[in-house]
């Protein structure tokens, strides 16, 4: 029950606060938590406000390039691109992927996760030939480093799928999704 989840997830958060301090790492993963069972129940306004006051804090406490400041910048993008706000989003998404790749490596998961969130944001702006672009990118890379048939390389083929949709190409995209219905 996600209004329960949002209950107890103030509750944790206020005592954390109380008990270690509103900068304690402990506390900064209660808020982030805070702000997932608000998109979760779709106070995505709520959630972003959370999620930026998180933002603030990592960026005080561990520095803009820290992997766990990234994961709530991931977070930021992903929830402006819910507000309709996909400018945004991808501007967020480029931001991570650049700092992700200088901090993890270009084939880290998590960087991957960020180049297929980036195809995901131009697609959102219909953007498809680029979204298409750095969707192969995203999907050739996971097909290496996760394997054909991990879960976020299945995703990443899926968006290539919607792409050729939008392109036109429905014989390519009807085989893509053939593919990962069959994987």
């Amino acid at each position: 029950d996600p209004a329960k989840a949002l209950e107890l997830g103030a509750k944790v958060y206020f005592q954390r606060c109380k008990i270690l301090g509103k900068e304690h790492p402990h506390t900064l993963s209660s808020l982030m938590s805070l702000a997932t069972y608000y998109d979760q129940i779709g106070n995505h306004a709520k959630a972003l406000e959370l999620q930026e006051h998180a933002y603030r804090l990592r960026c005080k406490l561990s520095g803009e390039e820290h992997p766990e400041t990234l994961a709530v910048l991931n977070n930021l993008a992903l929830t402006y691109g819910k507000l309709g706000n996909s400018g945004k989003a991808l501007e967020l998404h480029e931001t991570v992927y650049s700092l992700r790749c200088k901090i993890l490596g270009k084939v880290h998961p998590s960087t991957l996760l960020s180049l297929n969130n980036m195809a995901a944001a131009h697609y959102k702006l219909g953007h498809y030939d680029k979204a298409l672009e750095t969707g192969e990118k995203a999907y050739s890379l996971r097909c290496k480093v996760l394997g054909a048939e991990h879960p976020d390389t299945l995703v990443s083929l899926s968006n290539l799928a919607a792409c050729y949709e939008r392109l036109g190409n429905y014989a390519k995209a009807l085989a893509l999704c053939e593919r990962v219905y069959r994987l």
